[in-house]
Formats: C-alpha cells, structure tokens, sequence
C-alpha cells in the first residue's frame, strides 16, 4: 500500500477487490476487503498496471517555488499550464531543477515589465519518460529532455503507433523570459516581440508530452481533446457529454499551432466541472495591438490530483513479450525458476489468453475460483515444453462481473493469478 499526500489517499497495487466487507482468506491468498466508510480513500491499480506519473495544483508569484512530488520518478518529465491571469502585467511561466522527486516554478514577467509579480496558479503533469497505454489502450508518450533554440523549429518524434497525439511542452531550464512554441510536431524558443539583441537566448531543455485524444474513465477519470479558434477573446470550451466531473478538473494545455508568430502566453479562468474558458495574451514590447489570429489548443482534464495509472505500451500491444522476462519480484502469483505465467489483457471484458512456461511436456489443468474458493470451470490440456498459450473466451457463461482466480497446474507446480472481469 502506498501512502501520499493526496487527502489520505492510498493506492493499492496488484489489488483488484472493490468488495466491502473484512478480510478473509481465499485458495491461500489473502484478498483485501475495504470498510464502506474507508472506500472513498482507496484507488485500485491491477496486475500489469503501475504509476507512470501524477497531476497537480500549484501557486506562486514571481520567486521561485519548489513542488514537492507525491513519489519519486527516474526520469520525470514536467508540463505545465494553462496559468490564471490575476494581473495586467504580461508574463510567462519557467520551470527548473527537475529531479527525481520535485522541481521549480516560477512567474517570469516579459523583459519590458517591472518583473514583480503577484500569485499565479497551474496545474502541472508529471511523467516518467517512456510510451504507456491506459486501460482502454489510450497512449501517452513523455519524450527525453530535447535541446530547442531561438532560430528554427526543431522536430520532436514520438512513436508510430500513436494517432494524431496532442503536443505539450515546458522549458525546463532557467534563462530570460520566453516560452516554446509549437507548430504541430515541432518546437522553438520565443522571447518577446521587441527583443534586446543582447539577450539572446541560448539554447534550451524542453520536456514534451504527447496524448492521444480520447475519454478514460476508472482509475483517474480524465479526457484529452482539441479546442480550435482560440484567439485573443476568451473562449469557451465544455468537455463534453462523454465525460462527468463532480467538481473542477486539473487541466493542461497548450498551443499546438503556429497562425501567428507574436509570442503569446495560453491563460484560464472560470474552470469549472463543465467547462473553462482560454485565451492568448500577447506581450507588449513592440506595440499595444494584442490581436492574435486562431490557434488550436490541445487539453487535458483531469478529474483530481492524484497519481496516472497505465501499463507499458509495448506490453500492451504485445502482451506475449512479457512471457520472456524474468519476474523481479516472484511471489503468490509466479515461481521463481519457472519464468513468467501471464495472464492478459487484466483487467478484462470476458476474454483472457494465458501464457503458461512449460518445462517438459504435460498434462495442464486450468481452473476458474470465485472469491468463495469455488470452482467455476475446469479444462485439462496437453502442453509441449515451451510457453503454452491458451485462450479463455466464454467468462460470461460463468460471472457476469467482479473478481475470480485463475489457477493453472502443471504437475508439482501452480500458479495462481486474480483477474477482474468487468
């Protein structure tokens, strides 16, 4: 169980019972049942599952902040933005020192402003680099630091198997006031319009997060989608039917075009749980026209702070891959010396394919155990040394929903792994 500082939240990994009950005690596993007055404190995250990263709130104003995170990451990738508008005073935001387990903030008013500022508020996203995929196989990819200068746009790849993702950035490094700008796939630095040639910026680190748009609804509920025509008016954008929020989400955005090349700071106000409103605020260095043509922004609503939760992409896509690596940690659900069983996808919709390493050719019993320990179905195969796969597709004959066992037993050895059928 791991403990953070979200309202006494705690998440609970490779558990799977929502059951409100006391604990007791299953085929020698022992499942964890949650009181009815302590559910609302626990989050779920199944086998293959772990935390990628987490979503935030912040405030400061022009010095420098340290955001403290919920859990330590190897290699954490920062966003952050939209930020509120609470002064006349035109401004970006800069982040530096990002490490393991926290990293800086700060409102950087443009060049030509006195430079204090008031408080601000962010919502930031926090992601350990690499490509991952939600429970309905929605795909987040938070690219390596990439050094961006002043003078071109410099690509920023992501993996082919995404489609048509949203494109976040945030510099990372601490220098004059300036933000990245994208133009689809790509990123440049942009200092303020009327610029004193003497403060040319030298290159910089930019952290990118990419999101496939789309709704995931279970462990954090969130969406992910585009809002076009965002100019220098506020803009209203509702997130939509397919989506519920008690209360106002945590989100992120940024602009993906590049219609217009006066630099620009994305702002928000009145967030709500149906809808916010953006706009884009040009400096004023060079003239008081703030005019700015459309640009479309990508967004991200999430429904708390809290940790994201997601597999691996290429175990996702390729769950068999997993079958040839060795466990870390073997304990109730895999013997050590007898590779890796894998059960997948978990959770499931009634459909299960089981990777079983077989060390000689055998009988193979394959059994189905509801939380009372009673047997829902038996098949016996024949199995060649190997990895024996096997296919389930009828659960639907036995539950309709909820949690059971899947016991496989090859000779003296056993295997026992839970699995959620939703």
């Amino acid at each position: 169980i791991e403990a953070t500082t979200e309202s006494d939240v705690y998440y609970l990994e490779n558990t799977i019972s929502r059951e409100y009950a006391t604990n007791f005690n299953s085929g020698g596993i022992e499942v964890l049942r949650v009181s009815s007055t302590d559910q609302h404190k626990f989050r779920f995250i199944p086998e293959g599952y772990r935390v990628i990263g987490e979503v935030g709130t912040s405030t400061t104003d022009d010095d420098w902040k340290t955001v403290t995170l919920d859990r330590s990451y190897s290699n954490p990738i920062v966003v952050l933005g939209p930020v509120t508008q609470n002064s006349s005073d035109r401004f970006t935001v800069r982040v530096k020192n990002v490490n393991s387990s926290n990293f800086k903030w700060r409102v950087h008013e443009w060049g030509y402003e006195n430079g204090s500022h008031g408080n601000e508020s962010v919502h930031y996203m926090v992601v350990d680099a690499g490509h991952y995929a939600f429970k309905n196989g929605q795909q987040l990819y938070a690219r390596d630091k990439t050094n961006v200068n002043e003078d071109t746009f410099t690509n920023v790849s992501f993996p082919n198997e995404m489609t048509n993702p949203l494109f976040l950035t945030q510099i990372t490094t601490d220098g004059t006031a300036a933000n990245a700008r994208n133009n689809g796939y790509s990123v440049r630095l942009q200092q303020q319009e009327n610029r004193d040639q003497s403060r040319s910026i030298s290159i910089e680190t930019v952290d990118a997060i990419f999101m496939e748009q789309g709704t995931v609804l279970g462990y954090m509920d969130f969406k992910a989608g585009l809002k076009t025509n965002v100019d220098d008016n506020w803009q209203t954008l509702t997130y939509g039917s397919d989506i519920s929020f008690s209360s106002s989400p945590k989100v992120l955005a940024d602009v993906l075009t590049y219609n217009e090349n006066d630099p620009i700071t994305l702002h928000y106000r009145n967030k709500s749980a149906t809808s916010i409103q953006f706009i884009l605020e040009e400096d004023k260095s060079q003239n008081r026209e703030t005019d700015h043509a459309d640009e479309d922004v990508g967004w991200m609503a999430f429904e708390r702070s809290g940790f994201l939760i997601a597999q691996d992409a290429d175990l996702f896509n390729n769950p068999s891959k997993a079958v040839n690596t060795k466990s870390e940690n073997p304990g109730l659900d895999e013997e050590e010396g007898h590779g890796v069983f894998k059960v997948f996808p978990n959770p499931t919709d009634g459909e299960l394919t089981l990777f079983v390493p077989v060390e000689t050719k055998g009988n193979v019993l394959i059994q189905g155990i509801d939380v009372l320990g009673r047997v829902l179905f038996e098949r016996e195969e024949v199995a060649e040394s190997g990895v024996f796969t096997y296919k389930i597709e009828d659960l639907h004959d036995y539950m309709s929903s909820g949690m059971l066992f899947l016991k496989v037993t090859i000779g003296d050895t056993q295997y026992m792994r839970r699995v959620i059928f939703e």
